[in-house]
């Protein structure tokens, strides 16, 4: 994939190059460089590929892709992604409240020794 590769299938979908980098996970400043001519690596062309050219038979080189597996997956790489960031946000929240449980009873079982 090139950059007039790129920014044509950006305009194409008619999205801005903010709205590109963060559906990609990615800043706009890499996309910019991206269409300044940076060289684009190979696991940000297949998420582009998958992102916004999930329906091609074919990757952004040209390439036959495998046939899909019946197993259901989908190519919705971000989506994936920000199911997976978010569990473990929610057991983050969840540790940290046992966390503060668990200080609150050491508080309370001092309090009480002292008696």
């Amino acid at each position: 994939m090139n950059t007039l590769q790129l920014k044509e299938i950006r305009n194409n979908l008619g999205i801005t190059q903010s709205e590109m980098a963060e559906r990609l996970g990615i800043t706009m400043k890499t996309i910019q460089n991206y269409e300044k001519g940076f060289p684009i690596p190979l696991s940000v062309q297949k998420l582009i590929q998958f992102e916004f050219l999930p329906d091609t038979k074919t990757d952004i080189n040209h390439k036959e892709l495998p046939e899909k597996k019946a197993s259901g997956l989908t190519c919705d790489c971000s989506r994936e992604l920000n199911r997976i960031i978010t569990h473990f946000e929610d057991q983050i929240r969840d540790k940290e409240r046992l966390i503060e449980e668990k200080e609150r009873l050491i508080q309370l079982l001092l309090c009480n020794s002292g008696k």
